[in-house]
């Protein structure tokens, strides 16, 4: 069924979560059917039809459900936060120095699910968490550029749903707050088009913080003129104020926020950076070696005994130069994920002063690992500072980064330091391109405390969403049918008690700019661009140090088949080097 498009019908949470659940095309393998076995059910998403390259003509829905649905009293609101950038190890439930009370009191009182995965990039991954698909099935395979085909149009397709367009015809208010970054600004795909009643954020998918270019709902507002303005708190505000008035209303709420931090550009308030100064001059191997003592004593890494070799590009922190400047490069770096763990903590307060803190749930992750992307003097582009002057550009140790005329990166020494203890970056397909802290927390029916390693990937987050919100997954948008989503419901993953790893029964693909990967069970098969097939046993190898593939050729050929019967179905195409794909 996974891949092939529903009835004419749309699908009740009961039909929906079986008929997903049981053979579901990103891994939701039945438990009764051979957890090895090659390759994926055939069919795939039909066509995207009343695609307008000049985008809509007007706000779309997807089709209702013939029936009306008899829903149970207390649905649950949901808040589904989202970081940009941010790597495995970098808040303090996962092992950080950096101060995340608030992040950290929602992993505590919840669930720490430790195996979620990504897309290893901003836009494939948004693609996938919004609409439960593969990103070529919703016109993302690539970034918001034109690749020159419906896989790859580089905007949000017709022939999928977003969870507001599932969730807003079931009953429920809808907002998103922050980065949208699955169609550009100008084409008129936006949040108010695609299901989300409020909206406000940055139009870039690189925003600076202090003085960015802002949208609400559906009209372009321009640059802030408030002083004291900074995205990550202005984010919050909108949010916490749609939540009070959602409230109020009578009915259930979800409500997407969608941080730019701690993407570059290196922008933080000063008295943020301040606290951090001292804290990275011991430089980033000490900074991953306790971050892996840490995560140990968590029991975060089962089957990582040994913390890794640092990147074989990054230097021994004894060698480096400009000490003083790597420090503040992650000293900056910290003050946005603590920035974001403050408006976190200002939602969570909120949702208390209103009483609905026991029935929202809260969820959150990041888009991809850590960024190990170099900024040059010409990064900044059409980004402008909050005072008169130029916008200084670039990772030199001439210029300390920070304030809003400076747009610069915290480079490949703390992203392999932020991704401990995982190797490789966002864009690639190695654990420290894909692995993501995701914690969700819902005081009146998860108990606190568990830790959660089975394999997850974010198009599981949408069926999830419609089984506990008792929602109606449509069959077609307007008239054009849509595929099933690819992911499997992990709702039974957050009641009263535990349920077993379904880690087994899983199989899920990825590629991005020609890097690969495929899960079948505890099985990795991974390969960068133009490279060999890497093979690793996940159950004892996270850290993917023991490459196995010349021992087990035969499930090298298991998983490598997989992979090329999804990428067929998929529509995946040939990456070409030089940004584009074939």
């Amino acid at each position: 069924m996974g891949g092939t498009t529903p009835g004419s019908r749309g699908l009740s949470r009961r039909d929906f979560v079986r008929g997903v659940g049981a053979v579901g095309a990103a891994g939701a393998i039945g438990a009764g059917l051979d957890p090895d076995r090659g390759g994926d059910p055939p069919g795939g998403p039909q066509p995207p039809g009343g695609d307008n390259p000049d985008g809509p003509t007007g706000q779309t829905q997807p089709d209702k459900p013939d029936k009306p649905v008899i829903r149970p009293p207390q649905r649950p609101n949901v808040v589904l936060i989202v970081a940009d950038d941010m790597g495995f190890s970098d808040i303090g439930a996962f092992g950080a120095e950096i101060a995340t009370p608030n992040l950290d009191r929602l992993a505590h009182g919840g669930t720490r699910f430790t195996g979620m995965t990504t897309n290893a990039r901003c836009v494939p991954t948004r693609a996938s968490l919004l609409t439960g698909l593969y990103p070529t099935q919703a016109g993302l395979g690539y970034v918001t550029q034109n690749q020159g085909s419906p896989q790859y149009r580089g905007r949000l397709t017709d022939a999928c749903v977003t969870l507001g367009e599932v969730l807003a015809p079931s009953g429920y208010r809808t907002a998103l707050f922050g980065k949208w970054h699955v169609a550009q600004f100008k084409s008129g795909i936006i949040p108010a088009t695609r299901g989300f009643e409020r909206s406000y954020g940055p139009t870039s998918g690189k925003s600076p913080y202090f003085r960015p270019n802002l949208y609400r709902d559906t009209q372009l507002i321009g640059r802030p003129t408030n002083p004291d303005f900074y995205l990550t708190d202005a984010i919050t505000t909108a949010a916490i104020d749609a939540i009070r008035d959602f409230s109020g209303s009578g009915s259930p709420f979800f409500t997407m926020i969608t941080h730019s931090a701690p993407h570059f550009p290196l922008q933080a308030r000063p008295r943020d950076i301040a606290r951090y100064r001292a804290t990275y001059r011991k430089g980033w191997d000490r900074i991953r070696a306790e971050r892996f003592a840490q995560m140990r004593k968590a029991g975060l890494l089962p089957g990582v005994d040994q913390l890794p070799p640092r990147d074989r590009q990054v230097p021994a922190w004894s060698r480096v130069s400009h000490r003083r400047w790597q420090a503040e490069r992650m000293a900056v770096y910290a003050a946005q994920v603590t920035s974001m763990d403050r408006s976190v903590g200002r939602l969570l307060r909120a949702l208390e002063v209103l009483r609905i803190r026991d029935n929202t749930i809260v969820m959150f992750l990041s888009d991809n690992g850590a960024s190990a992307e170099r900024m040059g003097p010409t990064s900044s582009g059409a980004a402008v500072s909050a005072g008169q002057g130029p916008m200084r550009s670039g990772n030199s140790a001439r210029i300390d980064p920070g304030p809003s005329d400076t747009f610069a990166s915290y480079g490949m020494g703390w992203a392999n330091a932020s991704n401990t203890p995982f190797k490789s970056y966002k864009h690639w397909t190695s654990e420290g391109g894909l692995a993501t802290p995701f914690l969700v927390s819902w005081p009146g029916r998860l108990p606190p405390g568990r830790v959660d390693h089975r394999l997850l990937h974010v198009t599981d987050v949408l069926p999830t969403l419609v089984e506990l919100c008792d929602a109606q997954y449509p069959s077609s948008r307007n008239g054009t049918r849509i595929p099933l989503p690819e992911g499997r419901s992990f709702a039974n993953a957050l009641g009263p008690r535990p349920v077993d790893d379904w880690t087994l029964s899983r199989r899920v693909y990825w590629e991005h700019e020609g890097n690969r990967a495929a899960r079948h069970g505890w099985w990795k098969l991974v390969a960068d661009y133009a490279k060999s097939w890497e093979l690793y046993n996940m159950r004892y190898d996270r850290a993917e140090q023991r490459n196995v593939a010349d021992a087990h050729p035969e499930l090298v050929s298991r998983l490598s088949a997989g992979w090329s019967e999804w990428a067929t179905r998929v529509e995946v195409r040939p990456w070409l080097a030089g940004w584009q794909y074939r």
